[in-house]
């Protein structure tokens, strides 16, 4: 599907950051960092003095600041030159290189932040209260948050040191694993296709139901092939994930994700528990939906399928380009004119091809503007992912201009999300009030609904998995059985019995990236699509007078909590109506689907 939509050549330019591989601008930012790292060291304790001055402390944390600013922009260049070229052995070597280096650099300046958590509790509040601090105050509070999980320095620097070679050489080998991977030829509307990961995820979107099979069952084959290498992975991830909770005393393995991201744990549980209240209504939607295809139990490579009279045509990229810009422009012309900056300035690596990362993420670079990797194949969803991934991109302007870089991008998870998914409802809403192409809606009214399932119902049952995994490693070593069995046991109570699991879905957790990269992250999307539905109907009712608030909530990047900063765009984390609302709106979805093709039949 991607052949021919103009995404495949619209690729990005890396020279802004730094002019390629060999640039030796890369060689003397290196030698900066050496340089500013051993100059560093002066401040070794000064800031574990109970008295110690505000003023000595902004000092120490501004040198700390341009540190990190220069060694980040080091490593997230290799990283993004590395992602859309995996089978580059000169590009990977260059990522693994710095990325040990900033993982060294890392460890030897991590005494500054030790040294705070190690303040008496009221001389940091002190530091927290005082106006010369004021510009990074939430860094501050921050680290009294994780005061109580924090090892010696000594213990701190082994554990990052020998996560090079660990932890953190896992998962890079887990992701160049994946990007090796031959998904072979596909035979489709008559012609043999080569396939990537990204086509795979797409012709389960085909209407030829054969192709759909073909296309899932040969994604969980090619992953089955290697899941004892995955197995073997993803049983160490989660072993190193219960150390961790042991050395930092943690409550459960959840709460190494929890407190970093600032979400409390009852928020995390009232999240699952809608989600298993409200699973009825998802299994409502696919009994609907066999009975539109005509069949008397969904496939799991049928839940895309695409519904009869709900068939648009392939989106070319510059008819993407257009309608995405449009939906931003609904809530702001400023927000529009940013977007089209990311195409200008050839921010975007756009189309699908062998050795390229899949999926789709934005990267915000440290004195420089983010960029974007798709792997667009001009389906709705993936015009939606776009606008998605640019949504975080307007995110990451708007904060880097107004907070210092500490406070700039590290913010939770859940406030990460916010602006991406408001873009894909901006872009929703402007496609079925403009369109006239009556097939396209119908389409965009099955895409908010199957959206919804994918972001909130689908990362609930990753995140049910994830805990059923760490829960039984802790009774018994992971073995890729054992995987395969728990995997079928939740994806069942997910799907419900109007879907029927493929023979090879049994292997379907080797897929799912983040349960290697970033164990517990999936339900930030879940918790994060809560609260963008809750901030969207809020500008729908509000209009121009929500925007300030809007605008304020995205400049405050990691200025604070997740819960203070949307308390000031009047969300209640903690407020369980919040929760049972999206269901609601999910529900609500659902009607509007099926009287719109209700109409048609």
């Amino acid at each position: 599907m991607s052949a021919g939509n103009g995404a495949e050549a619209v690729r990005w330019n890396l020279g802004r950051i730094y002019e390629g591989p060999e640039d030796p601008a890369i060689r003397g930012d290196e030698e900066e960092v050496d340089r500013r790292v051993e100059r560093f060291q002066r401040h070794r304790g000064v800031m574990r003095e109970p008295d110690v001055g505000a003023r000595k402390v902004r000092e120490v944390v501004e040198e700390l600041e341009q540190i990190r600013a220069l060694s980040d922009r080091l490593v997230t260049y290799a990283a993004l030159a590395a992602s859309a070229d995996q089978r580059d052995r000169t590009l990977a070597s260059l990522y693994a290189r710095l990325e040990e280096r900033h993982r060294l650099w890392s460890a030897k300046i991590l005494f500054a932040e030790l040294d705070l958590r190690r303040l008496p509790a009221e001389a940091l509040q002190r530091l927290i209260d005082s106006s010369e601090m004021a510009r990074y105050r939430h860094f501050l509070e921050y680290q009294s948050q994780l005061a109580p999980h924090t090892l010696s320095e000594g213990e701190e620097q082994v554990a990052m040191k020998k996560n090079i070679a660990g932890r953190d050489a896992q998962v890079r080998f887990r992701e160049e694993q994946a990007a090796q991977l031959d998904f072979g030829t596909l035979r489709v509307d008559g012609e043999d296709r080569p396939m990537t990961m990204a086509s795979l995820v797409s012709l389960q979107e085909h209407p030829d139901p054969e192709v759909r099979f073909a296309a899932r069952d040969r994604l969980n084959r090619t992953y089955r092939a290697s899941r004892s290498v995955f197995a073997f992975l993803y049983g160490n991830v989660v072993k190193d994930q219960g150390i961790e909770t042991d050395l930092r005393s943690f409550a459960e393995p959840i709460e190494v994700e929890n407190v970093p991201n600032e979400i409390p744990g009852p928020v995390v549980r009232n999240l699952l528990d809608a989600g298993r209240r409200h699973l009825g209504l998802l299994h409502e939607y696919y009994r609907w939906k066999a009975d539109k295809l005509g069949v008397a139990r969904l496939r799991t490579c049928d839940l895309a399928a695409p519904l009869p009279g709900a068939k648009p045509d392939p989106i070319p990229w510059d008819r993407a380009q257009e309608l995405v810009i449009g939906g931003f422009r609904r809530i702001s012309p400023e927000f529009a004119e940013e977007v089209g900056r990311f195409f200008e300035e050839e921010r975007i690596d756009a189309g699908p091809r062998p050795g390229k990362r899949g999926g789709a993420f934005c990267a915000s670079v440290p004195g420089r503007k983010p960029h974007v990797l798709m792997n667009y194949t001009g389906t709705v969803n993936t015009m939606i992912t776009l606008a998605h991934e640019l949504g975080h991109g307007i995110h990451f302007v708007l904060s880097g201009e107004a907070q210092p870089y500490l406070q700039a991008y590290n913010m939770s998870k859940v406030i990460a999300e916010v602006a991406s998914e408001f873009g894909e409802c901006l872009l929703r809403d402007h496609l079925l009030e403009t369109s006239e192409d009556e097939s396209l809606k119908r389409k965009l009214l099955v895409s908010e609904v199957e959206r919804f399932t994918g972001v909130i119902y689908r990362q609930l049952f990753y995140t049910e998995f994830e805990l059923a995994a760490h829960a039984r490693a802790a009774e018994e070593p992971l073995t890729a059985d054992s995987l395969d069995t728990l995997w079928a046991e939740k994806a069942r109570a997910h799907y419900g019995p109007h879907v029927e699991l493929l023979e090879s879905d049994v292997g379907g957790w080797s897929i799912v990236g983040h349960f290697v990269f970033n164990p517990f992250y999936c339900y930030s999307y879940a918790l994060s699509q809560v609260v963008v539905l809750a901030l969207y109907r809020k500008w729908k009712e509000e209009g121009d007078a929500f925007l300030p608030r809007y605008l304020d909530l995205l400049r405050g990047g990691w200025s604070g909590t997740p819960e203070r900063l949307l308390a000031q765009a009047g969300i209640d984390l903690r407020d369980s109506a919040v929760l049972d609302e999206a269901f609601r709106e999910f529900g609500e979805r659902v009607r509007l689907v099926r009287e719109a093709f209700d109409r048609e039949t």
